[in-house]
């Protein structure tokens, strides 16, 4: 978005005075998006457009109806907890754009996890807000409706994540369609889709959660794998911190289910540790794999040799935690 266009938006919703000079910068943290903090006085707002072509290597096109999805997904936060979304500023959908509080101050969970910084009261936290999205639009009607956004979901996740990793494997391709179809048709509950430590912001004792343009009605599993895949990739980057590793990712697994609501969590469960497998193998061959490991590295090749071997053989969380462990620690 041009600095003019964002003048104009400011001045027609009487934020700003004709004269008044405003500052913008661009702010990186996304692939999706065009993202622009504008200053202005002594106020600072972040400005938010969804673009079409996803900024990434490979073609990754998308549409951008999918912010008006993000745009629901901040009301239906009024119903989970409001203190863990940035309050929206002005809006519209029609032009794919939004305007949000600035949030001066925080840091980026996924930060302090690069640095091996595994808090469990951090993991508990993240668990909680998950289950309270989960659990409030579990099976309802209303946010099925509100949230039919099957399409962007196949654009921005099954399509660049399972479906094109699955080109690169072709020994596990089967694995990763059936997988694909299954998502596609499992209709549970409300689903952020793109539940990382990138997108979570703190300060103090605040979660604040960003980016909720995957915003769809699915298969909770998603969320749970999707956050999972990178709380364990963190521990490749720092395995001298696998004794404070363990309890803080068994305590982002176990208050997330201790605090769900719904039939059959042993099912899901088993959902997520499979798609677990899946999304890991994805951030190293998909259309977005994670930036913190170099081209070709003893960390890609761990984690390419680690699912093959492994996928189809454990079912448990702590099956599943434990080999990493060992895996690790053999390297």
């Amino acid at each position: 978005m041009q600095i003019s266009q964002i003048r104009d938006i400011l001045l027609d919703y009487q934020i700003i005075a004709d004269d008044e000079p405003i500052e913008v910068t661009s702010l990186s943290g996304g692939v999706s998006s065009d993202i622009q903090l504008v200053r202005f006085g002594n106020q600072s707002i972040v400005f938010k457009q969804a673009l079409e072509q996803l900024k990434v290597k490979d073609e990754w096109l998308a549409n951008r109806e999918r912010n008006h999805f993000e745009q629901a997904f901040f009301h239906y936060m009024d119903q989970v907890d409001p203190n863990c979304v940035p309050k929206i500023l002005l809006s519209n959908s029609g032009e794919g754009y939004f305007a949000m509080e600035y949030l001066e101050g925080y840091e980026m969970w996924k930060s302090e996890l690069l640095k091996g910084h595994f808090i469990e009261s951090r993991a508990r936290q993240a668990a909680n807000l998950l289950a309270g999205i989960h659990n409030t639009g579990y099976k309802s009607k209303h946010w099925e409706k509100t949230f039919d956004s099957s399409p962007n979901f196949f654009e921005l996740r099954i399509d660049p994540y399972l479906l094109n990793t699955a080109e690169k494997h072709p020994t596990l391709a089967s694995v990763f369609e059936e997988e694909a179809r299954r998502l596609e048709s499992h209709m549970e509950t409300v689903v952020h889709g793109d539940y990382s430590p990138k997108n979570i912001m703190i300060k103090s004792d605040r979660f604040v959660l960003l980016d909720h343009e995957v915003a769809h009605f699915g298969d909770p599993a998603f969320d749970v794998a999707f956050m999972s895949t990178h709380l364990f990739l963190k521990l490749l980057m720092n395995p001298c911190s696998s004794a404070n590793w363990s309890p803080f990712v068994s305590s982002f697994w176990e208050t997330y289910y201790a605090s769900r609501v719904g039939n059959d969590l042993s099912n899901l469960k088993k959902r997520s540790i499979h798609l677990l497998q899946l999304l890991m193998l994805a951030r190293v061959d998909g259309k977005s794999p994670v930036e913190y490991f170099g081209k070709d590295s003893r960390e890609q090749h761990f984690i390419r040799s680690f699912i093959h071997e492994k996928i189809g053989g454990l079912w448990s969380f702590e099956q599943f935690r434990d080999e990493w462990l060992k895996s690790i620690r053999s390297l």
